[in-house]
């Protein structure tokens, strides 16, 4: 299986469609699927892979500051 060769610019996609879902349609309404799916053409492997989800189930989202 290929590497991702840049994961930091998979990384930021994934933040910016959250992001734009979290304003949209609220961070409760929103689910890693729905990222996944906003990102058009990322599959829900990589984004697990970038973003450990037991690490990330307890941190708070970044909020741009």
């Amino acid at each position: 299986m290929a590497r991702n060769a840049h994961p930091e610019l998979t990384q930021e996609r994934i933040i910016k469609a959250a992001t734009e879902l979290f304003t949209r349609q609220g961070y409760d309404k929103t689910g890693m699927q729905d990222i996944i799916d906003a990102t058009d053409d990322l599959s829900k492997g990589p984004s697990t892979t970038i973003f450990d989800p037991r690490e990330t189930s307890s941190t708070p989202w970044p909020t741009g500051r």
